[in-house]
């Protein structure tokens, strides 16, 4: 093997000389073959960095070089990896971009067979890289399905739009899809069933404790005064929160943790709500300063036509809020009565969904236990 430095300083020396060397010309031939071997040998020592591009460039470097046993001898190594990197990389292209995908076991065989090539091959890494993913998303779906409780609709939306971007064959990924799909029509279903057109409000917050009672003003304030009201009370329940749950099993709540402080707010909400019938009732008895007194949601005095609440027991100016279908509700002085009992009157800050049958109800429960069963 040509040594590089000790050919060097031989030509170094034989250039000092005031004398013509005929080796001279040979020496930097073998001079020449030297640096290359130099640079293929510090090229191989460091697999990681050997891309197919550097090879095809350590090849054509060489190709003019006089011959030599070891020049022949990395010449030819070098010549042939670069057919066998381009077989792998084409071979790991085709299976990232198979239709249909391939299963876990044969892209495993192909990352373990490709394992001891000494080179950097990018679509053998995204291979390996699609695997292990593979691997993770199946271990999370199994611990999900095979656990005591059943995971948020937003964990499995989550899981399915990232096993759908694995290019690989997923076995548990139709359940899943079919798990969102049902998921996702009883949503559909139920929030037809409970919100008004053009409602403001999420079905997850008709459908939970309020926190905003006795807070008036627009329905952009409400929330944002609502808001402000859990966080405050730390550690309350939240219904936003379930919306931004972690992916990782880990951060998941515990159901029984969510029941719980679902029905400690369901208790506050009902005492909120004595507490807020027992100022609107005690405002009736300032009969001496009621030209004082704010009601509506406009929060003014008194005027005109008049409606009280059934639930909150508020009144409410007939031009503020929408009217009931029957009955009718007048002023009488300095008080205010209603002339049918069977008008039931419920301002928009008590009434913030549609109040289905309970025949109705019974069957989105009945649908949403079947439909659990199933992906049981």
């Amino acid at each position: 093997m040509p040594d590089s430095s000790k050919l060097q300083a031989l030509l170094d020396l034989g250039s000092g000389l005031d004398v013509e060397l005929p080796e001279l010309p040979r020496l930097k031939q073998e001079l020449q073959q030297a640096r290359w071997l130099d640079e293929v040998r510090v090229t191989l020592a460091e697999p990681h960095r050997v891309t197919l591009e550097l090879m095809k460039r350590l090849i054509d470097s060489g190709v003019g070089l006089a011959p030599h046993h070891a020049v022949e001898k990395s010449h030819g190594r070098t010549a042939r990896d670069p057919h066998c990197l381009e077989r792998w990389e084409d071979k790991a292209r085709a299976c990232l971009q198979a239709r249909p995908r391939h299963s876990m076991v044969t892209l495993e065989s192909i990352v373990l067979e490709a394992r001891n090539i000494p080179a950097y091959l990018p679509n053998i890494l995204a291979l390996r890289e699609a695997l292990q993913k593979a691997k993770d998303w199946t271990s999370k779906v199994e611990a999900i399905q095979s656990g005591g409780s059943y995971a948020y609709l937003e964990q499995l939306e989550s899981l399915l739009a990232r096993g759908r971007s694995i290019p690989v064959r997923l076995d548990p990924l139709a359940q899943v899809e079919s798990q969102v799909a049902a998921a996702r029509a009883w949503r559909e279903r139920t929030a037809r069933t409970f919100l008004k057109k053009n409602s403001t409000y999420t079905l997850l917050q008709v459908l939970s404790p309020r926190m905003d009672i006795g807070v008036y003003g627009n329905s952009k304030s409400k929330r944002k005064r609502a808001k402000e009201l859990m966080e405050k009370e730390r550690g309350g329940f939240d219904p936003d929160a379930l919306s931004d749950l972690e992916e990782s099993l880990e951060e998941v709540r515990d159901p029984s943790s969510v029941v719980s402080a679902f029905k400690a707010k369901e208790q506050k909400e009902v005492e909120s709500i004595h507490s807020l019938r027992a100022a609107n009732l005690a405002k009736m008895a300032m009969a001496d300063r009621i030209e004082e007194v704010k009601f509506c949601l406009c929060r003014k005095t008194a005027s005109g036509f008049m409606l009280q609440c059934e639930l909150c027991k508020d009144w409410f100016h007939g031009a503020c809020v929408p009217l009931p279908k029957t009955g009718t509700q007048k002023k009488i002085g300095v008080g205010w009565q209603s002339n049918s009992k069977d008008s039931k009157f419920l301002c928009p800050l008590c009434q913030r969904s549609r109040r289905p049958r309970l025949e109705t109800i019974l069957s989105l429960l009945v649908s949403a236990a079947e439909a659990a069963g199933a992906s049981a």
